[in-house]
């Protein structure tokens, strides 16, 4: 575990947090989750302590810090304890301060009771009114957060319970989808009630060729967008993938944009990430959002609002000189 003098930051102890309610999920689906992990040489953290206080400890929420990946599952139970929540509060710092990836599981539980905190979900979290009345908003904002998110629910797992088989392929589904909640929810609903053998063959698939219906689903976000976010959307994807906040933030603001607005709403839809003070985009979304400008023009280049690939950028060229000299 990290220590709390350690820079957890810097040292990505973990590739995976797993934050769940022992007496719901222990010795069934987080065992089986776990394990499988473990067998794709993914250092996963489980705190297997039996007897938790009321406190969580300092160096558990310097393990968080130190994971790329927190995937928190929901049970029913899991709202009746102040340890659990204590780390869904951490584990959305990180999300909003490192932009850690966040997925959450439901298991056994309807995600609108985690958002509403409704049900017997809520009836378990409202008995920690009298002990922790200070805690109760924060908690109920965060798991109303987390229960946005998406994930896994009954998309994939029929009944509330996924066989111990499937553990691997889900894990291989997580990480084409690297926690985009909309690709998540596609490929939960492409392979729910599929045999093993025809997930094997979708995710065989998967890691030759981009997923035609991810990429129509995440363009859901990007058609949610006004006209100046699209744009700088578009300029990210295309061009500014990678580049240091304050110069992404330079470059739009001296093309007439509300930068910061633009980013934070693209932020919040989880369609960029700043990471290191790094704008980041899903390779997906990066995808998709060049697929956008590509199919202003197919088969045109120099009619399409951005170029970016350098055989289009010499064709283009080529063309307007060849024009310029039989003018």
């Amino acid at each position: 575990m990290a220590s709390s003098s350690s820079s957890p930051r810097n040292s990505n102890k973990y590739d995976v947090f797993l934050s769940f309610r022992g007496e719901d999920t222990r010795d069934n689906f987080t065992s089986h989750l776990y394990s499988a992990l473990c067998q794709n040489n993914i250092e996963t953290f489980i705190d297997n302590d039996l007897k938790r206080g009321d406190e969580i400890s300092q160096s558990l929420l310097d393990t968080i810090e130190a994971s790329t990946i927190s995937i928190i599952i929901f049970s029913e139970r899991y709202a009746s304890s102040g340890w659990c929540l204590d780390e869904l509060l951490k584990i959305l710092e990180c999300k909003h301060d490192y932009g850690q990836i966040v997925i959450p599981v439901f298991y056994r539980v309807d995600p609108s009771h985690v958002r509403k905190q409704t049900g017997n979900f809520g009836d378990f979290f409202s008995k920690l009114e009298e002990r922790f009345p200070e805690k109760m908003q924060r908690w109920r904002n965060a798991l109303t957060e987390a229960a946005n998110l998406s994930g896994f629910d009954s998309h994939v797992i029929r009944g509330g319970h996924l066989d111990a088989s499937y553990t691997e392929l889900t894990h291989k589904a997580i990480k084409y989808a690297q926690g985009v909640p909309l690709a998540l929810k596609v490929l939960g609903r492409h392979l729910c009630g599929r045999s093993k053998e025809e997930w094997e063959s979708a995710m065989r698939k998967l890691e030759i060729i981009p997923h035609v219906e991810i990429q129509e689903v995440l363009k859901i976000s990007y058609d949610s967008l006004d006209d100046s976010q699209k744009n700088v959307f578009l300029d990210i994807a295309c061009f500014l993938e990678g580049e240091h906040r304050d110069v992404v933030i330079s470059f739009f603001d001296a093309s007439g944009f509300e930068a910061k607005i633009e980013l934070s709403v693209l932020e919040g839809k989880s369609l960029i990430t700043c990471l290191d003070n790094q704008i980041r985009m899903h390779d997906l979304l990066r995808d998709m959002g060049r697929e956008i400008v590509r199919k202003e023009s197919i088969d045109h280049p120099g009619k399409r609002s951005r170029l970016w690939y350098h055989k289009d950028i010499c064709e283009v060229l080529k063309k307007n000189k060849n024009r310029i000299n039989s003018a």
